[in-house]
């Protein structure tokens, strides 16, 4: 086999990786994701031979990966802002978009909990702030980030300090604190 199409073979499974991992996206910016999240559970609707695949697959990739979702979730929790406008009057408009974005947060966390290691979930959840940074403050962001993580019934201490390394940014400029959950 020659150099050019072991390139375009190659090419070509990180292809069908991204779109399988975009399928996973879809799948967690879904209604049905976000129903399972308010039963207890969000990655109950994930299929996790494809995430999986789609993973391995994604190579190099895989922090963009994770910024795409993290983008979905903001995009997607704007929609339900709009839906909340439309359908609910005024005096429960900030109840449910607070509770919208509570779920939409706790799919995001649920999957990393499930099938992320903890530097992923570090730069998920920091792509997940700076997502968010242009419609709250950090200290708000921080909050409802806290309250989903206390909401998964995957948290562990690990993953929980996981997460803050994530909302604090640090484990961008102390690499050693991330390397420590990875020990542990």
């Amino acid at each position: 086999m020659n150099t050019d199409q072991r390139f375009k073979d190659h090419a070509r499974k990180v292809g069908d990786a991204v779109r399988e991992f975009n399928l996973i996206i879809n799948v967690l910016a879904s209604a049905e994701c976000v129903t399972a999240a308010d039963e207890g559970d969000a990655t109950k609707v994930v299929d996790a031979e494809m995430f999986a695949r789609a993973w391995a697959g994604c190579g190099p990739f895989k922090d963009q990966m994770l910024m795409c979702l993290a983008r979905t979730v903001r995009d997607e929790w704007r929609r339900d802002v709009a839906r909340c406008m439309e359908s609910y009057p005024p005096a429960a408009q900030t109840r449910e978009i607070a509770r919208s974005l509570h779920l939409r947060i706790r799919c995001l966390l649920d999957f990393g909990f499930r099938f992320l290691a903890p530097r992923q979930i570090c730069v998920m959840v920091d792509c997940l702030v700076m997502c968010l940074e242009g419609v709250m403050t950090h200290s708000e962001i921080v909050k409802e980030i806290t309250a989903a993580v206390a909401a998964s019934a995957r948290n562990t201490k690990n993953l929980h300090q996981a997460v803050v390394l994530g909302t604090t940014g640090l484990y961008r400029y102390q690499p050693e604190k991330l390397l420590s959950l990875s020990a542990a």
